[in-house]
Order: structure tokens, then C-alpha cells, then sequence
């Protein structure tokens, strides 16, 4: 048989990390059910680390730094789009 992805997802629970600066996206077909689990003393993507407007913040333990974005700008993304 050959597997067919369904259409929508009735929901979303990321394991590990944070959407790339710029790829912060609300789900397609709200509402969309979103249960994010953050570290409280993750020292490479800190969950509270941006303060920024834009919610972009980075991890400067790699040469450059990597860019994320923070917990509580996705969160706020998925509210909005669900309506909270």
C-alpha cells in the first residue's frame, strides 16, 4: 500500500530547539493544538533568551552565533493564529 499524508495535522509537539530565525510559522489549518517543552537551563537555546521585538535571539556558543527564535515568540505565534 502507499502511505497518503494526510491533509492537516491535528497537532504538534517538537522535541528539541526552536524554529530558525524567520521560519517562526503559524500553523496552516488553525486551530492547531501546540505543545512546546523547553529546557529552563538550556545554555544553547535558551528559552527566555530574546527580548528583541522581532523574538530573534542567538546562541553564541558556535563561532558566529546561531540564530533562533525564542520560546515565547512561538508560543505567542500559535496563540495568535489559534485565536488565544
Amino acid at each position: 500500500p502507499v502511505f497518503t499524508p494526510p491533509a492537516r495535522f491535528a497537532g504538534y509537539a517538537p522535541v528539541v530547539g526552536s524554529p530558525h530565525a524567520g521560519f517562526n510559522a503559524p500553523p496552516l489549518h488553525p486551530p492547531a493544538a501546540f505543545f512546546g517543552v523547553w529546557g529552563e537551563l538550556d545554555t544553547t537555546v535558551p528559552p527566555a533568551a530574546a527580548n528583541a521585538s522581532d523574538g530573534v535571539a542567538v546562541d553564541t556558543s558556535y563561532a558566529g552565533g546561531w540564530r533562533y527564535t525564542a520560546a515565547r515568540a512561538v508560543t505567542a505565534r500559535w496563540a495568535e493564529a489559534n485565536g488565544c
